[in-house]
């Protein structure tokens, strides 16, 4: 009878340990597209906290979760807090869905719903010439004349290049000689909109 009840008292404090919420994480947002091609994932490391195999895992149901990224190195510094950002570019469309961090293989931050059917809009950024050498220009839509941050994000979603408050509705970049691909170019708005543009590198 004892050691009957200490099976079970053990299969419940592994089944706890394997689902802790993490205190890690100081911060885990998701934040969709308004045309709902992407969903952008972004997360805060607390000060002294480190992780050495951090994943982002998606749900249909909010129950089976599967791997849809790892991040490639450690995550987090002993004295600062460190904020990171991945791209989905292939999220679950016209449905609801469910993104959450998994650490280290024991704990997971608490899962955010987004639904993509309910963020579609016209894109209203245009990238030229597209495709293009590195060198390239972006006109896009902004009627209350808004500042906004320009992101590009490379291939494997990884964000390879940022420029900050950024006005009006013209701007030129130039990167220079980059890896050939198709990379996801996003305009965030200080309202919380954004636009976002697919540019081809040759």
């Amino acid at each position: 009878m004892k050691s009957g009840l200490l099976l079970i008292l053990l299969f419940l404090s592994s089944y706890t340990i394997g689902y802790a919420q993490s205190s890690r994480v100081l911060k885990f947002n998701v934040r969709p597209s308004n045309s709902g091609s992407i969903v952008q994932i972004l997360w805060t490391m607390n000060p002294g906290s480190t992780c050495l195999n951090l994943i982002v895992e998606r749900s249909a149901n909010g129950v089976n979760y599967s791997e849809i990224y790892k991040y490639p190195s450690v995550c987090g510094s002993t004295d600062r807090a460190i904020s990171y950002s991945w791209v989905d570019t292939k999220p679950l469309q016209f449905a609801k869905s469910f993104y959450r961090l998994k650490l280290d293989g024991a704990e997971f931050t608490l899962p955010i719903e987004v639904n993509l059917q309910a963020n579609l809009s016209e894109k209203d950024i245009i990238t030229f010439p597209n495709p293009s050498n590195g060198r390239f220009s972006i006109e896009l839509k902004n009627e209350k004349n808004l500042s906004f941050n320009l992101e590009l994000y490379n291939p494997k979603g990884i964000l390879f290049y940022k420029k900050e408050n950024c006005t009006g509705t013209f701007d030129s970049i130039d990167l220079g000689n980059i890896p050939r691909g198709v990379y996801l170019i996003r305009a965030f708005f200080t309202d919380r909109s954004s636009f976002e543009s697919k540019l081809i590198i040759r």
